[in-house]
């Protein structure tokens, strides 16, 4: 395919082509001043199919005051090198507008130009352009660096078959399901996480929320909800660390891969000792093992406050949790769905990689036959529409699971497709084989099963314990 051809415009002119039906598919980068309004949309059917605004003015660097000009900045070189990677294969024209379409769009199409067509000659060489050179150079690198620049969501995947998958596949995320896979990450701290929000905030481009998720004097936006949630989550890192008068500790450790929960007699006074007490509890035999959760509650005497922190390891807060009382604390990560592409097909045994830190018995670590996942057979469109009208919970899998007693199969919906991994990653046993229930020391109905599966044969329904608790 042909790179598809870049042409310059005034604001003049660009407003004109939006107010008209065109011949060809065009996506238009539209530099607008600080003392300016954004360009509309223009009429339906222009043509026009995106729009990129950025705001910046015709200056080297920012200049003083809270009404000083602004230059371009790396984010928005960014943001336009991940545009032109977008559209250009999808469109045979790119427009680039600035107020006179001679300096800021000049620089930026020279930008594009030379990587698209590896030569800016035809901007440096045209007396009617004066290209800005400090936006020239913000985009080239970003178009260049593309990828150096780009975080790589993919190694925070807690599957490490989803997370292979789509390395190979060179799936990229973008800033929502960057956020998402951060967020879900179940072995980052709490700090690490915000450095990685932050890195978000710096380099990657901004993008609203869902419509459900946008409310008040909200912004309604990525970056404004990840501001607000470090914020919230460093308030309740304090009130852990430091405590209050009220402030006792308790402990409950949730083992895996069983699902139970065990709650330690007394309680703490402050959080080091709370913690010195499960580095005691791990230094014996039978709690070394790594895979056990243990959460800290603080209870605030004499209220209806407290915090639950989960921890990994013995000190590392991964995710937080706390009442009401205290704030309205729910994470993007459990309000969104996100589409995160796996390996998984029907019939292949897989296992949960663990807990969701929301609902600690819904996660157990136990082997299943994948049936069918949310987005098979979701074309793009309806994709689209369930990332606006669907959340967290929605993120589902039809599997088949064997009963305790390994003697049964049923039917079950689950969570969190994408924290599955395939069998063979786990099989390393976590406990003594005496300790672990029948159906994960012993699988064989379900290797049977998936082998029919693949080969085309379907268990009968009447065979099956149903139980699609989770529709």
């Amino acid at each position: 395919m042909n790179p598809c051809k870049v042409t310059i415009m005034n604001r003049k002119n660009a407003e004109a082509y939006l107010s008209q039906v065109n011949g060809e598919l065009t996506a238009m980068i539209s530099i607008y001043g600080t003392d300016e309004e954004a360009i509309s949309d223009g009429i339906f059917g222009n043509n026009v199919v995106e729009i990129l605004r950025v705001c910046f003015d015709d200056v080297d660097c920012d200049e003083g005051g809270e009404n000083g000009r602004r230059c371009i900045s790396h984010r928005q070189g960014l943001e336009i090198a991940q545009f032109v990677k977008r559209v250009k294969d999808k469109v045979t024209r790119i427009i680039v507008h600035c107020g006179a379409g001679m300096s800021r769009s000049a620089g930026c199409a020279a930008a594009i130009m030379c990587y698209l067509y590896y030569s800016d000659e035809d901007i440096f060489s045209n007396a009617l352009y004066k290209p800005n050179m400090k936006v020239y150079r913000t985009v080239l690198n970003a178009l260049e660096d593309y990828h150096e620049y780009w975080p790589d969501p993919c190694s925070y995947l807690n599957s490490r078959a989803v997370s292979e998958y789509c390395r190979d596949i060179n799936r990229r995320f973008d800033t929502l399901e960057t956020a998402f896979i951060y967020g879900r990450n179940k072995s980052l701290s709490i700090e690490k996480k915000h450095d990685l929000y932050r890195q978000i905030i710096d380099m990657m481009p901004d993008m609203p929320l869902p419509e459900r998720m946008r409310s008040g004097d909200h912004k309604g936006t990525v970056f404004s909800q990840l501001e607000k949630e470090i914020k919230q989550e460093d308030k309740l890192l304090d009130m852990i660390y430091n405590g209050s008068e009220s402030a006792v500790y308790r402990i409950t450790m949730n083992r895996e891969p069983f699902g139970e929960s065990q709650a330690y007699d007394g309680v703490y006074s402050s959080y080091d000792k709370a913690i010195a007490a499960i580095k005691d509890y791990r230094a014996q035999d039978k709690y070394k093992t790594a895979s056990d959760i243990f959460t800290i509650t603080v209870d605030f005497m004499n209220s209806d406050k407290y915090i639950t922190a989960f921890l990994q390891g013995s000190d590392k807060i991964c995710f937080l949790n706390c009442s009401d009382k205290i704030m309205d604390y729910y994470p993007m990560m459990y309000q969104v769905w996100v589409y995160i592409p796996t390996p998984f097909k029907k019939g292949d045994i897989v296992i949960s990689t663990g807990h969701d830190y929301y609902d600690m018995s819904s996660s157990i670590k136990e082997p299943m036959i994948i049936k069918s996942i949310c987005y098979w057979n979701m074309d793009d469109k309806q994709i689209e529409d369930h990332k606006y009208r669907a959340d967290n919970n929605d993120m589902q899998a039809l599997v088949l699971k064997q009963n305790a007693e390994g003697n049964n199969i049923f039917e079950e919906y689950i969570k969190n497709y994408h924290e599955l991994d395939h069998l063979d990653n786990y099989l390393d046993p976590m406990y003594s084989e005496e300790d672990l229930p029948k159906c994960i020391r012993d699988h064989h109905l379900l290797k049977n099963l998936s082998k029919a599966i693949k080969e085309g044969h379907e268990m009968n329904d009447p065979y099956l314990e149903e139980d699609r608790g989770g529709m």
